[in-house]
């Protein structure tokens, strides 16, 4: 009889043991939730207020560009992209800092698909450039982009009002933009800044 009430004793105990790990192991679990929410609610927070920070913005997707687009006839000295490219070398963020009006400050470049890139203004403003292919410029390696003016419609690339910019390699040793404007500069490339936290 006394053995069967050791038992019974040593049973109790083994169960308030296990009980009690539960009950510890579902307070850590409660505050590593309470923690992860809470986390996300200030990374939104931030992400918010990306604009002004320079920070990754989150992109208003526009139109995507048609298939067709990097197809047309590019201008004499770019080539095609590569697949690899898109991994490797075209950076996928960046901002530069533009010294002149319309809206002066950072200006922020985030690639939103294999196609297109767009540019956000302080204001918030956004506008949309297709890849077209690749090219060397001022001895560096990049990619070609040209600005496109209205979303139903592609952009010709020997158009004399297309403006178009040449993004520099992520991995170059020196990143820069440099802009072309046929219409007024005879399609010459003209420095416009040097990339910031490159992607």
């Amino acid at each position: 009889m006394t053995n069967h009430r050791y038992s019974l004793v040593i049973l109790a105990i083994s169960l308030s043991t296990v009980l009690r790990a539960g009950e510890d192991a579902f307070a850590g679990l409660r505050r590593n939730c309470c923690y992860h929410v809470a986390h996300c609610s200030s990374t939104e927070k931030s992400d918010a207020s990306g604009k002004a920070s320079g920070e990754r913005p989150h992109a208003k997707v526009p139109h995507p560009a048609k298939p067709n687009a990097a197809s047309r006839a590019l201008p004499e000295g770019f080539t095609a992209i590569e697949s690899e490219r898109l991994v490797y070398s075209i950076p996928n963020f960046f901002y530069f800092v533009y010294q002149f009006p319309p809206e002066p400050g950072k200006r922020l470049w985030l690639r939103i698909n294999d196609h297109q890139f767009i540019e956000r203004y302080p204001s918030g403003k956004e506008t949309t450039f297709n890849i077209l292919g690749r090219a060397k410029v001022e001895k560096l390696q990049g990619t070609l982009v040209i600005r496109v003016d209205r979303n139903d419609e592609e952009p010709d690339p020997a158009d004399s009002h297309a403006f178009r910019v040449f993004i520099a390699d992520k991995a170059s040793e020196t990143q820069r933009l440099y802009y072309s404007y046929p219409q007024i500069n005879s399609g010459a490339w003209v420095y416009l800044g040097e990339m910031m936290s490159v992607e």
